[in-house]
């Protein structure tokens, strides 16, 4: 890979920019197929996208759900049905490019725009995120201020765009260098600085009620230390480590199941 970097570092830098426009669509398993069958679907036209939105319950209460980079809606085929016996009215979507919304090349800041839109028409006293999802989320938070955060609830979460891309870099066995021209080539295509993405910091002016972040002890896909650092700067929040759960398993588990259901009386 030297080399490589050596002979064609553009070709590497697009490589790696294109990983980060262009997530993967996975393919849903049977339990989340169930779960999209039983959402009332709809399309919400966002910029070049046709967005697709999931809505399932009928209570008075509304709750968000937001899903990770490469994730869709059905991931929280176990988190649903609990809240909507739980009186919840649940809302969801598949971000730009993701699950069964348009593909094209996107970003977080397409990712944050479309959450802004979802809670500056709508108030919902329960919100949660998976993984990267928690990106857009605060990112979106941040810029919609003094929002009624009742709780607020992360399933892991990265913390900055940086460390994404040193995850990338260290997939494609890149060096230092390339994750700095990496970051150069995202400010370059967005116009943005990626120094700013970093949840640790939104999360600052932050004020739910309550805030909860689960991470498993087998995440070996984000460090505990990310989450860590969240907790430290978020108002009312607790850290819990969940033992034995890996990135993906964490959602399913009776173990966060447990705790969720148990943060909804009320």
């Amino acid at each position: 890979m030297k080399i490589l970097e050596a002979l064609a570092p553009n070709f590497l830098v697009k490589k790696a920019f294109h990983k980060l426009s262009n997530p993967e669509v996975h393919k849903l398993r049977p339990h989340e197929e169930g779960v999209i069958r039983s959402a009332r679907r709809a399309t919400k036209k966002f910029k070049q996208f046709d967005i697709a939105t999931y809505t399932w319950g009928h209570g008075p209460k509304k709750a968000l759900l937001v899903h990770g980079w490469e994730g869709q809606a059905a991931n929280f085929a176990a988190i649903v049905p609990l809240l909507v016996d739980r009186g919840f009215t649940v809302e969801s979507f598949d971000a730009p490019s993701h699950g069964f919304s348009t593909k094209a090349p996107t970003n977080i800041f397409d990712y944050k725009d479309l959450v802004l839109e979802f809670l500056k028409v709508n108030n919902y006293p329960f919100i949660m995120s998976h993984s990267f999802g928690s990106v857009p989320l605060t990112y979106a938070l941040w810029e919609q201020e003094n929002y009624p955060l009742h709780q607020l609830v992360m399933v892991t979460s990265p913390d900055t765009l940086k460390a994404r891309v040193e995850q990338i870099a260290a997939q494609l066995k890149l060096s230092d260098k390339m994750v700095t021209r990496i970051l150069n080539k995202f400010q370059e295509e967005t116009g943005k600085d990626p120094n700013v993405l970093a949840v640790s910091e939104f999360v600052k002016s932050l004020k739910p009620n309550e805030a909860k972040i689960f991470h498993g002890s087998s995440d070996r896909v984000l460090p505990l230390e990310w989450s860590e650092r969240i907790q430290q700067n978020l108002a009312n929040c607790e850290l819990e480590v969940l033992d034995g759960l890996g990135h993906y398993k964490i959602l399913y588990d009776e173990k966060l199941l447990t705790r969720i259901d148990g943060m909804l009386n009320y």
